[in-house]
């Protein structure tokens, strides 16, 4: 069966390899037969997105909500809300189309290529192009879509290559359309070589944003070994804030492996919620521990994020 996960991209180049998928079991049943909690406007929810692997790599199936632990500035914390693996996703792409990233075009052509395949009907997707502006390709009245074929059409008309780079502002209006989104589990995949020289915003202020979103970024990072004014490691910086990661793929087949990584990694993770032990300033930072114990003792390896930010306005009411 695909890997539902669906963002196709055949903007980059005249023809690109034929799309392909990544092979994943069935979704498994749902913890609990409960109704799904609400969040509640005069209550904050913080959300953690946990990739849990055992001790040969391979990420870890089955878990309930008994087996995880929450930590927060050293003071356990009940888990509230508990969505198990292959569970829908909102799921945005940015796609660096800017000059800089003219050498490394074909590379860039071949994984967003490769990010490919039949979406569940519950995954809300969107791409935003981003030269010298940020510019969504769907429009203001349907922001997302669950069709493969919208999305890559609405890629192939937005594309405009060249010019400057403002990528984090790419990057804080995605967190921003993530936001709206319906789903509880929410991913931002970035494919750039990591250059911002036009954005109005600071790395220092898009990392405050990443870290007060509930959601993951994940990067496929292009870098011209050439290219002087290059600078990946932000990209690194933001991704492990949020609890994903970033790679740096050399040649296509490094892309292609890193496109399937970050696919299980988005569809194989548990998401995580609990209520803070008190409220906190706007702005205020909290320490972050997710640890994982099974019934028979088996080591595991949790990453997620380590610390999260209040975020400068009240969260609004979602149903999960």
């Amino acid at each position: 069966m695909k890997l539902p996960l669906a963002l196709l991209l055949v903007a980059l180049a005249p023809i690109l390899t034929p799309a392909q998928s990544v092979d994943t079991p069935a979704p498994s049943a749902a913890v609990s037969g409960d109704p799904a909690p609400l969040f509640r406007a005069q209550s904050e929810l913080v959300v953690v997105h946990a990739t849990v692997r055992d001790r040969h790599g391979k990420h870890v199936s089955g878990l309930t909500p008994q087996a995880f632990r929450i930590f927060e500035n050293g003071a356990p914390r009940p888990v509230s809300v508990f969505s198990g693996q292959y569970e829908p996703v909102t799921l945005g792409l940015i796609l660096d189309v800017s000059g800089s990233m003219t050498r490394t075009r074909e590379r860039l052509a071949y994984a967003a290529s490769a990010f490919a395949g039949t979406g569940s009907p519950d995954d809300e997707l969107f791409a935003i192009v981003v030269g010298d502006r940020p510019v969504p390709v769907l429009p203001p009245d349907a922001p997302f879509t669950s069709d493969a074929h919208v999305l890559r059409t609405a890629i192939a008309r937005a594309h405009r290559p060249g010019g400057m780079t403002a990528l984090y502002s790419a990057v804080a209006e995605g967190l921003d359309q993530l936001a709206r989104g319906s789903n509880p589990r929410r991913a931002l995949v970035v494919i750039s070589d990591g250059i911002d020289n036009a954005s109005q915003l600071t790395f220092d202020d898009t990392l405050r944003r990443a870290q007060a979103s509930n959601a993951a970024l994940y990067a496929v990072v292009l870098a011209d070994p050439a290219a002087v004014s290059r600078d990946p490691g932000h990209l690194r910086k933001l991704t492990r804030a949020s609890g994903g990661e970033a790679y740096f793929p050399d040649d296509n087949t490094a892309a292609l492996d890193s496109l399937e990584h970050i696919a299980a990694d988005i569809h194989q993770s548990y998401t995580l919620g609990f209520v803070p032990a008190a409220p906190a300033k706007d702005g205020g930072r909290s320490r972050l521990d997710v640890r994982v114990q099974t019934a028979d003792g088996e080591r595991l390896t949790v990453r997620a994020r380590e610390e999260y930010v209040r975020p400068a306005s009240a969260p609004t009411a979602r149903a999960w």
